[in-house]
């Protein structure tokens, strides 16, 4: 038994290994299966898009954009280092407005743009180039700010938030929703952006001129300016992917507003017999579009 049980061993070894090599030509036999594509597809961050850039840039994407809750681009511009924002615009570099360039999508801005009437949660990014560079118009001598807006998403989405402020007399509110929707080849972002803002201002001014009856006279003029508005934002993307390589991409940006200016004076004579001014209503509106 002893022997019987030593040569059941190899035996059952070789009858396995048998089983394994008709098992092994069975399945050499059989058709190779087909290898099934992996697409696999990630976003570059602000510190990776730093790295690749040809010039020295400061990139801020949306986890900078969401931080503070911002309700307008130039609230967040404030808060960038080198940045100065004043009623002309942006500045940078201790130059005028005038000297920055502001894009959108690296295109120049439309005439009349204003970045605060943009919510930031229509954009991706934002790139800042503190100098000028050789593909740069004159316009940019102090750098450039470069909006970049959102893409269309890769799955169905829709966001809405709800904001509000203070203004002078009463709270103002900010709405801003998003939709996105995938349908086969096309991918489809629609932004919108309903604001409004209410602002006053109040400034004591000493003017000297010629008075009334021709001699010199001195007047003391409390102004107070009001201005006050509502307006939207549409920013629609649409995206068309014809192959894994080629993507058509249909975009365009469109802003209106309406808006109301009121400065009412209160006026001392202090020598003289001065002339004073009138009071001023104004009214209007404005729109900007791109694409």
């Amino acid at each position: 038994m002893a022997v019987a049980c030593c040569l059941s061993l190899p035996l059952g070894a070789l009858g396995q290994d048998a089983a394994m090599g008709g098992q092994t030509e069975t399945t050499s036999g059989t058709q190779p299966s087909v290898v099934q594509r992996v697409e696999i597809v990630a976003r570059q961050g602000s510190t990776e898009l730093r790295r690749a850039a040809s010039v020295a840039k400061q990139i801020y994407g949306r986890e900078e954009l969401d931080r503070y809750g911002d309700t307008n681009t130039l609230d967040f511009l404030r808060r960038l280092p080198g940045v100065n924002v004043d009623t002309g615009g942006p500045r940078m570099r201790g130059l005028g407005a005038g000297y920055t360039q502001i894009l959108i999508n690296g295109d120049p801005a439309p005439q009349g743009f204003n970045l605060d009437q943009l919510s930031p949660s229509q954009i991706e990014r934002i790139e800042v180039i503190k100098a000028a560079t050789a593909d740069q118009s004159a316009q940019a001598i102090a750098g450039t700010i470069n909006v970049i807006l959102k893409e269309t998403s890769r799955r169905s989405l829709s966001t809405l938030r709800v904001g509000m402020a203070s203004g002078v007399d009463r709270p103002l509110g900010n709405l801003n929703y998003s939709l996105s929707e995938s349908a086969g080849p096309f991918n489809l972002s629609l932004p919108v952006s309903l604001f409004e803002w209410d602002r006053q201002v109040r400034n004591i001014i000493d003017r000297k001129m010629a008075g009334l009856d021709g001699l010199s006279a001195v007047s003391q003029q409390l102004g107070t300016s009001r201005s006050d508005g509502w307006g939207y934002n549409l920013a629609p993307r649409l995206n068309y992917k014809i192959s894994d390589e080629q993507t058509l991409s249909l975009a365009t940006f469109f802003q209106k507003g309406y808006w109301n200016y009121r400065t009412d004076y209160v006026n001392r004579a202090v020598a003289g017999v001065p002339v004073f001014d009138d009071d001023t209503v104004q009214g209007g509106y404005w729109e900007n579009r791109r694409g």
